[in-house]
């Protein structure tokens, strides 16, 4: 066989080799495109899910009660617990309370399959704030919708503007007064709801505080019940960041 025989067999080799490469490089940018796509759509699928609750529950008017029309998202969802208010924030969403800890990370308040699942409190945890520590969980989504801004609280800055937040239920309204923020690993058991005492209640408490991302006036005290918000961190895989807040009656 000649050289110039050999090169063209090698050529052509090459140009096979090119095009399938070409192929596949083809067919996964179009299925990223596709999930890029796809998330965009179930975000907005959510969003807008969330903005036909609010439109049915929220009474802006109502200044002597509660803005809330809980009545009617009972009969949308008889698991809701309360309304979870960031002011001057998108954070403004029901929150509900299942049988496990796994249903509402993928479903909506509605039912409806959805990656921005349903703000929720641990299911472990007794009702209203009876426990030292109650629980609420949310996802941190990209398009900067659920708990997403709650890791905001790692600039001074966003806690010396939210302060306080706040929590409706079909009874009472309360206030989350921010004390603590920290990122945590979730591979690392770190929660409790109730303590064997009251000192060790405050050593768990104050090892957040000492660790805390930002600094705040207020000082929870042995008395207080406390509420931990949870959303995940990008900082590492098993991240996440925990919002600490003290809880009063409004």
């Amino acid at each position: 066989m000649t050289t110039k025989k050999k090169n063209k067999r090698i050529d052509k080799k090459f140009k096979i080799a090119l095009l399938f490469f070409l192929i596949i490089a083809i067919c996964i940018s179009g299925f990223n495109a596709y999930m890029i796509i796809k998330g965009l759509n179930e975000y907005n699928k959510g969003t807008d899910a969330y903005d036909e609750i609010k439109d049915i529950a929220i009474d802006e008017k109502e200044t002597t009660g509660s803005r809330i029309d809980f009545a009617s998202l009972e009969q949308i969802n008889p698991d809701i617990v309360g309304w979870l208010t960031m002011p001057d924030t998108v954070i403004d969403y029901p929150v509900v309370k299942g049988d496990d800890n796994d249903y509402y990370l993928h479903h909506l308040f509605n039912g409806e399959y959805n990656s921005l699942g349903t703000l929720f409190v641990d299911f472990r945890n007794k009702d209203p704030f009876e426990d030292q520590i109650t629980v609420i969980y949310g996802h941190s989504m990209k398009n900067g919708s659920m708990f997403f801004l709650l890791e905001k609280y790692r600039d001074q800055s966003f806690y010396e503007e939210h302060k306080q937040l706040i929590y409706e239920t079909k009874d009472k309204t309360y206030i989350f007064e921010p004390f603590a923020g920290e990122i945590v690993d979730a591979e690392i058991p770190f929660l409790q709801f109730n303590f064997s005492s009251k000192k060790e209640y405050m050593a768990y408490l104050d090892d957040f505080i000492a660790k805390s991302t930002f600094r705040s006036e207020i000082s929870p005290s042995e008395e207080d019940k406390t509420v931990m918000m949870i959303k995940c961190s990008a900082a590492y895989t098993s991240a996440r960041y925990v919002l600490l807040c003290r809880v009063r009656e409004a």
